[in-house]
């Protein structure tokens, strides 16, 4: 899958719906993750390739300090311009936050999405890193939850996604592209927005929304 800046410009255009109506009209499963999961700023929105982490829950920090977030430290330094951390459930304590988010957006990483909490929720959208959670907690992570693996097939709000999956995430919600149809679903969308800037160019000009409808075939 391509990654030059042609492409990731055009992947920060897309919006959750008209990604989800492609998907319908290609004959797609539609995979869309369960509504808990919301933008940290509701301005926030986000398209990039998955970068999977599946998280568990622990009871004691590890008894080397060396051990201390491992594999967290290593996803965030994996990340590639374009990437979207995804992470599996994660309750136990606040998984990001503003440190973590500062390192994956030098890596080129455009944003978080995760069944899990967050903290530091002011700094995430003062630094305007688009981040999806399922809510928020106080507890560091440390002795609390460590992740288990890195670029696996994870749970994330209901969908399983791939690592270079497609996420698409705004405050409508959040929708996975397979990761096999990403060019054509994302060609499919910019000619679909086509059609609805011309749709809308017409019933700003006074086309009663029957025939517009009629004209363009799009709602």
């Amino acid at each position: 899958m391509t990654r030059d800046s042609a492409f990731l410009a055009a992947l920060a255009e897309l919006r959750s719906a008209p990604v989800a109506d492609c998907l319908d009209q290609a004959g797609l499963p539609c995979a869309v993750m369960a509504p808990h999961i919301r933008p940290v700023s509701p301005d926030f929105r986000v398209a990039g390739f998955a970068a999977t982490m599946h998280v568990v829950e622990v009871e004691a920090k590890p008894d080397d300090t060396a051990n201390y977030y491992t594999n967290e430290l290593a996803a965030v330094d994996g990340l590639r311009p374009g990437d979207v951390l995804v992470v599996s459930h994660a309750r136990k304590a606040g998984f990001w936050g503003e440190l973590l988010a500062t390192a994956a957006t030098r890596k080129g990483a455009v944003g978080l999405v995760g069944d899990c909490y967050a903290r530091d929720a002011h700094a995430l959208t003062e630094m305007n890193f688009p981040s999806f959670v399922a809510g928020f907690n106080p507890l560091d992570s440390l002795g609390r939850l460590d992740v288990d693996s890195l670029g696996t097939d994870v749970e994330c709000g209901g969908v399983t996604v791939r690592q270079g999956d497609l996420v698409v995430a705004d405050a409508d919600g959040i929708v996975v592209v397979p990761a096999e149809v990403i060019e054509p679903i994302v060609s499919a969308v910019r000619a679909k927005l086509a059609r609805e800037d011309a749709m809308r160019h017409d019933l700003r000009n006074g086309m009663g929304i029957v025939e517009a409808f009629r004209k363009h075939e799009i709602l």
